[in-house]
């Protein structure tokens, strides 16, 4: 019984912990964000993505759009996007923005923090989860784009 005493303690500290920490889903790994699809089809409708992203004082803007050429986007929502550079994965969570120029054909979405070690011309790929009506999670993957800098507008007086 001694012996059986530590395990049966260290079982059931094991067990009081399993409630505790984040409970958050954990994110895709490196290799399903570069291997997503570049267009997903929602019943006939192709869904694919562009993305702008935009540097300034090593903080990065990314604005996404999902397009498709079909009439009736289908209820998506961009919920995160990832960045993937030479050196690291950047990620952050998706704000849902104004689509009023695309008449249904697309949904905008805007995600921005700290992104230490970008440049501005970098070459990175641009991966978005997306949800469905369902909550079902996609991850669709926009060509690679250059990290630019921002429109001379944005500049402070």
């Amino acid at each position: 019984m001694r012996r059986a005493l530590p395990l049966l303690v260290l079982l059931l500290t094991g067990v009081g912990l399993v409630g505790c920490g984040d409970t958050s889903l954990p994110g895709p790994a490196a290799g399903d964000v570069l291997s997503a699809p570049t267009q997903l089809n929602f019943g006939g409708r192709v869904v694919q993505v562009q993305a702008q992203p935009v540097l300034a004082a090593s903080r990065l803007q990314v604005t996404v759009s999902l397009r498709t050429r079909a009439a009736g986007l289908p209820t998506l929502t961009p919920a995160e996007v990832y960045v993937v550079s030479d050196g690291a994965v950047w990620q952050a969570p998706l704000r849902s923005r104004p689509s009023p120029n695309c008449g249904g054909l697309c949904r905008s979405a805007v995600a921005g923090a700290a992104a230490p070690g970008m440049r501005v011309g970098e070459r990175v790929t641009v991966v978005v989860r997306v949800l469905d009506g369902r909550g079902h999670a996609y991850l669709l993957r926009g060509p690679a784009v250059a990290v630019t800098a921002p429109p001379a507008a944005w500049a402070r007086p």
